[in-house]
């Protein structure tokens, strides 16, 4: 094969990229609109989604294990004690990184 007749990976990626984070954004909404009306297993995988980001993000920040672990849960709870309050003007995973920046 050539090198001109090879489809470039970035091209790949990219596509499938968009269309996996469209199909994620899609269902971090649906989890939050289902938590919004009083679903908790909808923050439970909402939680489970993002716990590892949040508590990698925590660490980052306070280089130690077990703050940081502290850190996440207070986001969390912090955050499904106001999750009326979440506007949706960004995505849920933007919102719960703000509040666990902020805590630690």
């Amino acid at each position: 094969m050539k090198i001109q007749e090879a489809t470039p990976l970035t091209g790949l990626r990219e596509g499938t990229c968009s269309s996996t984070a469209k199909a994620a954004s899609t269902h971090e909404r649906l989890l939050v609109a289902q938590a919004k009306s009083g679903r908790s297993g909808a923050f439970g995988k909402l939680f489970e989604l993002h716990r590892v980001r949040i508590y990698h993000t925590a660490f980052r920040i306070l280089r130690n294990r077990q703050d940081a672990e502290d850190a996440v849960q207070r986001s969390f709870q912090r955050a499904f004690t106001n999750l009326h309050r979440f506007r949706e003007d960004s995505t849920f995973s933007t919102w719960i990184t703000r509040i666990a920046i902020n805590d630690a």
